[in-house]
């Protein structure tokens, strides 16, 4: 265990580096957002096959993907640059051509890219490199990417998506209440996310996984009844940022969204 005395700083940086993993409370993400959103991302996958190939865009993998041989139950959109409203609006008219006030998107990628934000300012700070902080932030964008994976058919696996690394600097999940996520520790064994109501605490805490110094997690996913994700992912914009090696190395992480979960970090506790 963490000692209570270490600052929030620290705290990321301790359970990090000993343990590739770490628990928050952030209360800037409404419960109601959180259901909103959950319902929404129902009615977007349930749009047909048509509607959600308009989804289209040059770089790969940015573009609507389902309906694969090889990764069955996998289905995903993707939204780039989310925190601008016109992106979001942009997607929101192609898959509502009448529109969708229930859509929060952008609420969600605002908040959330104030987290990773945070996050990394706290990473940063405890490395004594904030100088550099905002020079990486400002070479960041934002990528949105909603997520289905549907429950399997008789005599289907269940393997959602193969094991693989994620390529961006930061992912933040939020996900409904079906688990299915497995990660990769550094000793080689396979652990699954921790479950929704094992300890109350507070609403929207989150779990942080897996921000190895040495290479990024690996992870897979299992679905056993219809799974729902929305991934808020950092990407570099540019290069020359200009932080030092120290800050190259952190590669990856994992944040998940959960309803109740032990908490020994609140990120309130964090004064910039």
């Amino acid at each position: 265990m963490l000692d209570h005395a270490v600052g929030p700083r620290h705290k990321v940086r301790l359970g990090l580096e000993e343990y590739g993993c770490f628990t928050a409370a952030h209360d800037k993400i409404p419960l109601e957002l959180h259901n909103t959103n959950s319902s929404t991302l129902e009615e977007l996958f349930d749009l047909p096959k048509e509607i959600k190939v308009k989804n289209t865009n040059h770089v790969p993998f940015h573009s609507y993907l389902g309906q694969i041989s090889s990764i069955p139950l996998h289905e995903a959109l993707c939204i780039n640059d989310a925190t601008n409203i016109e992106e979001i609006r942009s997607f929101t008219n192609l898959m509502w051509p009448a529109g969708n006030y229930c859509f929060c998107a952008h609420l969600f990628s605002k908040l959330v890219a104030e987290l990773d934000q945070m996050e990394i300012k706290m990473l940063f700070e405890s490395y004594g490199e904030e100088k550099y902080s905002d020079s990486h932030i400002g070479s960041t964008t934002s990528l949105l990417r909603p997520l289905k994976y549907r429950a399997p058919k008789m005599m289907e696996t269940n393997l959602g998506l193969n094991s693989h690394k994620d390529k961006s600097f930061m992912t933040i999940l939020q996900q409904n209440q079906v688990d299915g996520l497995e990660i990769e520790t550094k000793d080689g064994e396979w652990i699954e996310q921790l479950r929704v109501g094992r300890l109350t605490a507070f609403s929207n805490p989150i779990v942080v996984f897996e921000f190895w110094l040495v290479s990024r997690p690996v992870v897979c996913l299992y679905a056993y009844a219809d799974l729902m994700d929305l991934f808020l992912s950092s990407v570099l914009s540019h290069q020359g940022c200009g932080f030092p090696q120290i800050c190259m190395n952190f590669l990856s992480a994992m944040i998940i969204f959960q309803g109740h979960m032990d908490l020994p970090l609140l990120l309130s506790e964090y004064k910039p």
